[in-house]
């Protein structure tokens, strides 16, 4: 009898069911590291809510560490900016989180008016 096909059928369902379990254990460690920066993240976020002020603008320059909330007069949008404790504000020249805020034209970003501030812990 001819056992070729046989051997190397055996050989080959070995190698698919290692690779296989490779696999699985790959996408298991990608899960787990998901998950983990998730849980990361939230605790970041968490830490970083901050003491809702408002009073952060004196002369022009932000009074704490934290996120500055500024409103558009013209249209209701919201916009958020992270500043450091002594940054001259500027609504025009700051960076904001979000990319529609930043694009906003330089006439627009007149109508930003400060709002509130999250001040970080440890920060006042």
């Amino acid at each position: 009898m001819n056992n070729k096909g046989f051997a190397i059928t055996g050989i080959l369902y070995t190698l698919l069911i290692l690779f296989l379990l490779i696999f699985a254990s790959f996408l298991g460690e990608l899960r787990t590291r998901n998950r983990f920066l998730e849980k990361s993240i939230e605790s970041f976020e968490d830490s970083y809510i901050g003491i809702k002020k408002n009073d952060g603008i004196e002369n022009d320059l932000a009074k704490y560490t934290g996120k500055y909330e500024f409103k558009d007069t013209a249209n209701g949008t919201t916009c958020y900016s992270y500043l450091k404790k002594g940054t001259i504000i500027n609504t025009k020249e700051l960076k904001y989180t979000t990319e529609t805020c930043n694009s906003t034209s330089e006439t627009d970003k007149s109508n930003f008016i400060f709002s509130t501030v999250y001040v970080f812990e440890g920060s006042e």
